[in-house]
């Protein structure tokens, strides 16, 4: 009776364990927005993801497991009045990690990364819009950086 108990309380153990290694993580990607700046021009130097000098936005990747939420979200550093809306999430090209091909939203976006292997990118386009008093726009602007799956260690 006893090693039962034990067997029992070992395997009770290790499934928390493994349920806890594997457990999905949501991920916020925000993408700041000088939405008294901005221009189709000029969307490299007014929108970042807050990432490092010599990382441009094409470039920045979001690092993910299978299994794991992504929420995508804008914010605006010029005015706490102003909007950022994130209204869409694409496929562009490489391995496809998220669960659908386009995620839409109205001010903010989520999906599930569903497959991949360890390394695998995508790359996607993410499609926003402003909302601003003082520099209003009646358009959609596009980046197009990059997911990714966590190489195992």
């Amino acid at each position: 009776m006893k090693s039962t108990n034990r067997l029992l309380s070992l395997t009770l153990i290790l499934l928390l364990f493994v349920t806890f290694s594997y457990s999905q993580e949501t991920h916020v990607v925000t993408l700041y927005v000088n939405t008294a700046e901005l221009t189709k021009n000029s969307i490299s130097e007014h929108a970042n993801f807050g990432q490092t000098d010599g990382v441009t936005n094409e470039d920045f990747t979001t690092f993910v497991y299978v299994n794991d939420n992504v929420e995508w979200i804008g914010v605006s550093t010029s005015s706490e009045e102003d909007e950022v809306n994130i209204t869409k999430i694409k496929y562009k090209k490489g391995k496809k990690l998220l669960q659908r091909d386009e995620n839409d939203g109205v001010k903010k976006v989520m999906a599930k990364v569903d497959k991949g292997d360890s390394g695998d990118e995508e790359k996607y386009i993410l499609y926003f819009n402003i909302v601003s008093q003082t520099n209003p726009q009646n358009r959609t602007f596009i980046i197009d950086p990059k997911i990714q799956i966590k190489t195992q260690e």
